[in-house]
C-alpha cells in the first residue's frame, strides 16, 4: 500500500513538473510576412534596418522587405524569429512599430497603405497569433 502511495506521489510530481516547464518557458518572437498564391497579392514594409532580428541599433538605413519579390511569384513568405518573449506586451508593438514607415498590402487589386505611426501598432496588435501571442503575422490573401 505504501509503496503504491509512493508511485502516485512520484507520478503527480513528474506530472507538475511537465507542466511547469511546458507552460513557463518564453516563446519566440516571430514575424511571418506572406502573400497568398492569389493573382495580385502582395506585401511591403517601408522601414529601417531595425525591424530585422539582432539588428545594430546604431546604424538605421532604410529598407524595403517585399513578399513575393517578383510580381510573377505564387505563395511566398518570409519569416524573422527575434528571440524569446512573444508579442503580448504592447510596450514590445510599440517600440518595433517605430521602425516601420509604411505597411503596404494588396488583395486582390485592393491596395490598403498603412503610413500612420499608430495606426501601424494598431494593425500590428490586431495580427498577433498562437500560444502567447508569440506570432505577428502580416499576409495578403
Amino acid at each position: 500500500m505504501q509503496q503504491g502511495l509512493n508511485e502516485l506521489f512520484l507520478i503527480l510530481i513528474r506530472i507538475v513538473l511537465t507542466v511547469g516547464t511546458l507552460t513557463s518557458c518564453d516563446p519566440a518572437r516571430i514575424l511571418v510576412i506572406k502573400a497568398s498564391n492569389k493573382p495580385n497579392t502582395s506585401v511591403a514594409f517601408y522601414a529601417n534596418t531595425n525591424i530585422l532580428p539582432y539588428a545594430n541599433d546604431s546604424v538605421s538605413e532604410k529598407i524595403i522587405i517585399k513578399i513575393p519579390e517578383v510580381a510573377t511569384s505564387t505563395y511566398s513568405d518570409t519569416t524573422f524569429c527575434y528571440g524569446l518573449g512573444g508579442w503580448g506586451d504592447e510596450s514590445v508593438i510599440s517600440s518595433f512599430s517605430q521602425s516601420i514607415d509604411s505597411i503596404v498590402v494588396i488583395n486582390n487589386s485592393k491596395i490598403v497603405v498603412i503610413d500612420n505611426q499608430a495606426d501601424i501598432n494598431s494593425y500590428l496588435l490586431k495580427n498577433r497569433r498562437g500560444y502567447a501571442k508569440r506570432k505577428l503575422v502580416i499576409e495578403a490573401k
